[in-house]
């Protein structure tokens, strides 16, 4: 037998295969190694943790071997093994194929069988590598119900459906699983320490280095694990918020279904109340109604022909059926249970006119305002304004479209915000109908909440409205505007700041996220509420309800927004509700998202070589784009997780030239990074060259780029005060 180190029991586990010739060999070499029992049993658990999958089983067959072997010579390895084997089976069985789970329950049953270990002890394991409760083993019905289990998928298993558990659940076992080595290490790199470092009588200096490079080896691989188990808890964090994150949002969409089945049920109980009211009536009442209406009913065919009698001895009147007064027309004409049934709606279908001529009263209540101009988009206000109802009050159409959206003055537009907000709303413009109605705000007071100089603000302005015009957003078919100039953003933010609870806004994640930009911060989780608003930062933490009111205050429908903006819509949406149910009125429409393409990104990004802004000149263009970090790997392939620098230009050549993902990677699957780049920088230039030539042309006409902004800021003036003055009379501070 060979000399007993370490190094050589891990050089043996690390040719153990799985064959009795090999298996039998080591077990015959632990057990005459006897007393370094505890030493081989540690460094047993901890090389079968780094085994492979299919290797594991070996080290498994290895403890039945020696276990069983060396009973009769004395119970130490039998105690030892008992110390590790919970967490070294439950470790094995989870990384294992079925097949290899099959063969480690088997080599269970066997200890039982052969009393190796206690029933107590073996009960353990099950439910360590089962998740199940003690079963009887040996009975062939706590066989079954293994195996059912085990087909099933254990007690441990995520739930369907549920694969950020899936992710999290690996990620803890992993971490479990390092720190168990680690321990080990730390046990034996202390204990390493003590017998070299701190000996008093030191060894040749032959013999010493060959200590000593032990010891290192071993500290560089303690700190390997260490870094590693550090990445691994990063990213159990990560998973962690990102499923709180996720169940917050069910949680608020829990508690809405919540409120609404209680209505319900008050609801269904009112009417239930109700009926057992009406039944207390004498029923000789009911009886009689119903007669009535089987009378009216009946009369139906006879009023036909009579009106057809008319008809045919009278020329036709095409107004003739206005004269009707629609209460008359649902008593006498409709059957009962039909008018209740639709209403009114039903009695509007009826009164329809197969031809109606032009005149004063069918173009007040049917037609939109008159423009003064040819151009029938050159108002964005023309249906909108002089849209009424039956009784010729002014109001926004049931079922106009509404599309909001805002872009702060903190800086130049990029490439990024033009392909994933700007290219947007231009497509939004170009397919609207012409009752739809569009508003895109300069958002100054958003703007506020990052300190800056009062003259770069109102110069930001004026840029941004340049560039968005330039861009191709069309004051003809939409209303840009600043959202300082219309007052009602202000006074309704105050208003829906009284019913919001300070739980949704604590809950936001973005406003801490812009803190974290500012401070350099590594995580949110450092950021203290109290005191940040103690800092004067109170207008970040409730900017969320301030973008609500920009959106409700037009009674907007549809809201464009990048993924970071979703749970800022979602709060508005809620906010909307409960707004609606405080005061018993459908005050708000619950907006809907219109998903930008791309994901929004800030304009305000201090570091100027990581963007390209929409005014960047040809050269600059080209060295950003030299500099972008790609790979060394040949070929231009997309994929954003190994490849995230190419797939980024991939991304950016596919929308500018309108060609699919595919489409680009085949172009230039066979050409370098170089190549390609120089071929993003052609695309990028070549269409934004007829965006900065309009820049230029409307830096010199600020006067109508002012005119265009005070336009804007009048008309949305004129729809935010009406609704404004409704929501004022519905809270009580109008009458």
């Amino acid at each position: 037998m060979s000399a007993y180190s370490e190094e050589v029991l891990i050089s043996k586990l690390n040719k153990l295969v799985d064959t009795q010739e090999s298996i039998s060999l080591l077990s015959q070499w632990f057990m005459y190694h006897r007393r370094h029992v505890a030493t081989s049993v540690d460094i047993w658990n901890r090389e079968l943790r780094k085994a492979s999958s299919a290797r594991k089983v070996s080290f498994i067959y290895l403890c039945n071997d020696v276990c069983q072997n060396s009973r009769r010579k004395g119970p130490e390895f039998v105690r030892e093994f008992r110390k590790v084997l919970p967490d070294a089976i439950e470790h094995t069985y989870r990384h294992a194929t079925a097949d290899v789970q099959n063969k480690i329950r088997r080599v269970v049953n066997i200890w039982e069988e052969r009393e190796v270990f206690d029933k107590d002890f073996l009960d353990e394991l099950r439910r360590n590598f089962l998740g199940t409760n003690s079963p009887q083993s040996g009975s062939s019905m706590a066989k079954r119900q293994i195996d059912k289990q085990t087909k099933a998928g254990t007690s441990m298993s995520p739930p369907p459906g549920r694969s950020d558990i899936a992710k999290l659940v690996t990620t803890t076992h992993t971490i479990v699983d390092l720190e168990t080595v680690i321990q080990e290490y730390g046990r034996k790199v202390a204990k390493l320490w003590t017998e070299i470092m701190e000996a008093e009588e030191k060894p040749g200096p032959s013999i010493l280095s060959q200590q000593l490079d032990y010891l290192l080896r071993v500290l560089i691989e303690q700190k390997n694990l260490i870094t590693r188990n550090i990445s691994n808890r990063t990213q159990f964090i990560i998973q962690m918020k990102e499923i709180i994150a996720q169940e917050e949002m069910k949680l608020r969409i829990d508690n809405k279904t919540l409120l609404d089945t209680q209505s319900k049920i008050n609801e269904a109980k009112e009417c239930s109340e109700q009926l057992k009211a009406i039944t207390e009536f004498p029923t000789i009442t009911i009886m009689d109604e119903h007669n009535k209406q089987q009378q009216q009913t009946q009369r139906i065919p006879e009023i036909k022909r009579e009106e057809s009698t008319e008809n045919n001895n009278s020329f036709y009147d095409p107004t003739a059926h206005l004269i009707l007064p629609p209460t008359s027309f649902a008593a006498d004409i409709l059957p009962p249970s039909e008018t209740q049934l639709f209403g009114d709606s039903l009695i509007n279908n009826f009164l329809q006119l197969p031809y109606q001529p032009t005149s004063i009263s069918s173009s007040i209540s049917n037609s939109p305002a008159p423009s003064n101009t040819s151009d029938e988009h050159s108002d964005p206000l023309r249906n909108y304004v002089g849209t009424t109802r039956d009784d010729g009050k002014k109001k926004t159409p049931v079922h106009q479209k509404i599309t909001f959206s805002g872009i702060q003055p903190t800086g130049i537009p990029h490439l990024g915000n033009y392909l994933g907000a700007i290219k947007n709303w231009i497509s939004l413009q170009k397919h609207k109908s012409e009752s739809e109605l569009i508003l895109y705000s300069i958002v100054d007071l958003h703007a506020l909440t990052i300190p800056r100089d009062a003259k770069l603000l109102q110069q930001s302005k004026m840029e941004m409205t340049i560039i968005l015009m330039a861009c191709g957003i069309d004051p003809k078919k939409c209303l840009i505007f600043e959202q300082s100039k219309v007052s009602a953003h202000s006074e309704l933010s105050w208003i829906l700041s009284c019913v919001t609870p300070i739980g949704w806004l604590s809950r936001m994640t973005q406003w801490k996220n812009k803190i974290q930009e500012q401070k350099n911060v590594q995580s949110t989780e450092s950021i203290d509420i109290t005191r940040e608003m103690d800092l004067g930062l109170f207008g970040l933490f409730a900017y969320p309800v301030l973008q609500a009111a920009d959106i409700l205050l037009y009674k907007s429908t549809h809201v464009p927004v990048g993924d970071d903006q979703i749970q800022h819509l979602e709060f508005t949406r809620d906010l909307a509700e409960k707004f609606n149910k405080l005061y018993k009125r459908n005050v708000f429409p619950l907006p809907q998202t219109i998903l930008d393409p791309l994901k929004k990104m800030s304009k305000s990004n201090p570091l100027e070589h990581s963007r390209i802004n929409l005014t960047d000149s040809p050269e600059n263009i080209s060295q950003k784009i030299k500099r972008a970090t790609t790979d060394s790997q040949e070929g231009i392939s997309y994929s954003p997780d190994t490849r995230p620098g190419i797939s980024n230009l991939i991304n950016i050549y596919s929308s500018f030239t309108g060609l699919t993902i595919e489409q680009v990677v085949n172009e230039y699957k066979n050409s370098d990074n170089k190549k390609f780049k120089e071929s993003v920088v052609d695309v990028i230039v070549q269409n934004l060259q007829p965006i900065q030539k309009e820049i230029e042309k409307l830096k010199k006409e600020e006067g109508y780029v002012n005119y265009i902004l005070e336009d804007g800021s009048n008309k949305a003036n004129e729809i935010a005060k009406r609704n404004l003055e409704e929501i004022s009379k519905v809270i009580g501070l109008r009458n």
